[in-house]
C-alpha cells in the first residue's frame, strides 16, 4: 500500500508539472498554504468575540497587497486599504466591535495607505448598501464576513518605495519615500504613478500566508487562510479607494485541480476558461461539504454542545450581482436586495439563494435528512442564501427533529446562520453530515482542457475536451463550543471542513 501511495504521488506530480507547463501558468490552490491571493473564510464580531488577522510574508523581497474586508451577506466591501510588507514581515490586526458595526484595530509598524497602524479603530463602512433594503442597510450587517488580500506587485530593492517600507534597525519602516508619502501618510496612488511602477515594483512573486483567530470570553479558535498560487495579476498597485483589483483580476485563465474520481486513482485537471474569476472559481469548485458536528442539551432542553460550520462562497458576487434577476452559472439566483414593485416597495429582504440538501449520520449509524425551509422562502427546498453562511447543528432551542430553523447560530452568534437539529437517537448526539449542492450547477471548460489519470501503473494518456465542474465554490471550517453553567467550565474546538469534487468530462 505504501508503494503504491509513492507512486502515485510521484506521478501526480509529474503529471501536475507536464499540465503547468503546457498551460504556461495556472490557477491553483496551494496545499502548502503559500499564494499571490489570501482568502480567509470568515471574521466576526458577534457573541462578544473578536478576530484576530496575520499575514506573513516568507520572501525576502518587500510586497505590496490590497487586504479588503466585505461583509457576509453579499460580499459587499465594508474597508479596503493598501498594506507594504518588509521581507521576512508579519502584519498583525484585529476586528473588533465598533459603535453598532465591527471595524479594525492594529498596532503594527508596516506602512498601510490609509493608515491603519495608530491604534485607533478605522469603522467599517456601509457606502456599498444604498440600494440594498433599508433594513438591510444598518452596522449591524458589518459584524460578519470574510476577507481576502490580494498581492498587487513587488517593490523592487533599489527603489525609493523600498527604501520607504522596509523595517529599519529601529524594527520600524520610516514610511517616507517620494512616491509613497506626503506628510505622515501615503497619499492615493495616481495612474501616472502606477505607469512609473516599473522603477518602484515588478510582477507579484507569492510567498504569502495567512491564519485568522476568532477569541472571546468562551472560545479562541484558529484557521488558516486559502492561498491561491498562479493567479497572475498585472495591473500594478492601484489606489486604496480602489475596487480593484478583485477574484476576477487574473490573467490566468486556467485551473488546475487534482480530484479522485475512484478508489485508488488520482487525476489532475487542467481547465480553460474565458475570465479569470471562473478560473478561481473551478480551483473551489466542490459538490458536496463534509464534516463532523456534535450537540447535547441540558436537562431543560437548552443547548448546551453546539457545532457551527462556516461555508463562505468568495467568489458569489460577480456570478449574483450582474443588474438583472438571472445569476450567472454556476449559481442559481441572482441578489435581490433592490428589487422593487411599480409602487416602488421592496420585493425580498435580500438573498441570492442555492438549493442544497443536508443529511447526517450519527455514530451508531443512524441517518436522517431535511427538506425543510433553510432560509425566509415560500420552497420546500433547503437553501444558502448568503456568501458566508453558517449552518449550527443543535444550535438553537425548540427545534423540530430534521428541521432548519432561522436565529442566531450558538456557537459564533451568526445571523447569517440557518440551524439544524437532526434526528438523534439518546446517548448519539453527534456524528457527520454532508451538505449538498442540488442543482445543477455547472462551469463548463474550452475545448481545450484535459485530463490525466494517474494510478498504481502509471500516468495515462491525456484526454483533451471540454470538462465540466458540478457544485458550488466554497471554503470554510467548523467550530464546536461546549458552554457549562460556569464559564470555568467552557471549552471549544475548531477543525477543517472536507470537500467533494464533481468533475465530469464532456
Amino acid at each position: 500500500m505504501k508503494s503504491f501511495k509513492q507512486k502515485a504521488v510521484f506521478a501526480a506530480v509529474a503529471s501536475a508539472t507536464m499540465l503547468l507547463a503546457a498551460n504556461a501558468s495556472a490557477v491553483n490552490i496551494n496545499p502548502d498554504g503559500l499564494g499571490e491571493v489570501l482568502l480567509y473564510p470568515y471574521f466576526t464580531v458577534r457573541n462578544n468575540n473578536n478576530t484576530l488577522i496575520s499575514v506573513v510574508n516568507t520572501t525576502n523581497q518587500a510586497k505590496v497587497v490590497k487586504v479588503r474586508f466585505v461583509e457576509g451577506k453579499n460580499s459587499a466591501e465594508v474597508l479596503d486599504f493598501n498594506l507594504w510588507l518588509s521581507p521576512f514581515d508579519v502584519w498583525t490586526a484585529a476586528v473588533v466591535v465598533s459603535g453598532d458595526g465591527a471595524g479594525l484595530i492594529s498596532g503594527d509598524a508596516s506602512c498601510t495607505n490609509p493608515a491603519v497602524n495608530t491604534g485607533a479603530v478605522v469603522p467599517f463602512r456601509t457606502i456599498a448598501f444604498p440600494f440594498d433594503r433599508p433594513e438591510i442597510q444598518t452596522l449591524d450587517r458589518v459584524r460578519e464576513g470574510h476577507l481576502e488580500i490580494i498581492e498587487l506587485a513587488t517593490v523592487i530593492s533599489t527603489s525609493a518605495t523600498y527604501a520607504a517600507v522596509v523595517h529599519k534597525a529601529t524594527g520600524r519602516p520610516d514610511c517616507v519615500g517620494t512616491t509613497l508619502i506626503t506628510g505622515t501618510t501615503f497619499p492615493v496612488i495616481t495612474n501616472a504613478e502606477v505607469l512609473l511602477r516599473g522603477a518602484e515594483y515588478s510582477l507579484p512573486s507569492g510567498g504569502l500566508f495567512g491564519s485568522a483567530t476568532i477569541v472571546g470570553s468562551s472560545m479562541a479558535n484558529g484557521y488558516n487562510a486559502t492561498a491561491i498560487q498562479g493567479f497572475g495579476y498585472v495591473g500594478g498597485p492601484t489606489s486604496s479607494n480602489n475596487l480593484l483589483p478583485g477574484l476576477n483580476s487574473g490573467s490566468n485563465l486556467t485551473a488546475v485541480v487534482v480530484d479522485s474520481p475512484a478508489p485508488g486513482t488520482s487525476r489532475i485537471v487542467a481547465a480553460n476558461f474565458a475570465r479569470g474569476i471562473d478560473a478561481v472559481s473551478a480551483t473551489m469548485m466542490h459538490s458536496a461539504v463534509l464534516g463532523e458536528y456534535a450537540y447535547s442539551n441540558d436537562a431543560n432542553g437548552a443547548p448546551v454542545l453546539s457545532t457551527d460550520w462556516v461555508v463562505t462562497m468568495p467568489t458569489k458576487r460577480p456570478y449574483v450581482n450582474n443588474g438583472t434577476l438571472t445569476a450567472t452559472l454556476p449559481f442559481q439566483r441572482a441578489w435581490d436586495g433592490d428589487v422593487v414593485d411599480a409602487l416602488g416597495n421592496y420585493l425580498y429582504f435580500g438573498r441570492a439563494c442555492d438549493d442544497v440538501g443536508l443529511s447526517s449520520v450519527d455514530r451508531e449509524e443512524g441517518t436522517s435528512s431535511s427538506n425543510d425551509d433553510f432560509s425566509p422562502s415560500t420552497s420546500s427546498t433547503p437553501r444558502l442564501c448568503y456568501e458566508a453562511n453558517v449552518i449550527s447543528f443543535g444550535g438553537l432551542n425548540g427545534a423540530a427533529a430534521n428541521a432548519f430553523v432561522t436565529g442566531p447560530s450558538r456557537s459564533l452568534g451568526s445571523t447569517n446562520a440557518r440551524g439544524y437539529v437532526a434526528y438523534q437517537r439518546p446517548g448519539k448526539e453527534g456524528g457527520w453530515a454532508a451538505l449538498t449542492f442540488r442543482a445543477a450547477a455547472l462551469l463548463g471548460a474550452a475545448a481545450t482542457s484535459q485530463t490525466t489519470l494517474v494510478t498504481s501503473a502509471g500516468i495515462g494518456a491525456a484526454v483533451t475536451g471540454p470538462v465540466t465542474f458540478q457544485g458550488l465554490p466554497t471554503i470554510g471550517f467548523a467550530v464546536a463550543d461546549y458552554r457549562a453553567a460556569s464559564a470555568n467550565g467552557n471549552y471549544n474546538s475548531g477543525y477543517n471542513l472536507n470537500f467533494r469534487r464533481n468533475i465530469t468530462q464532456n
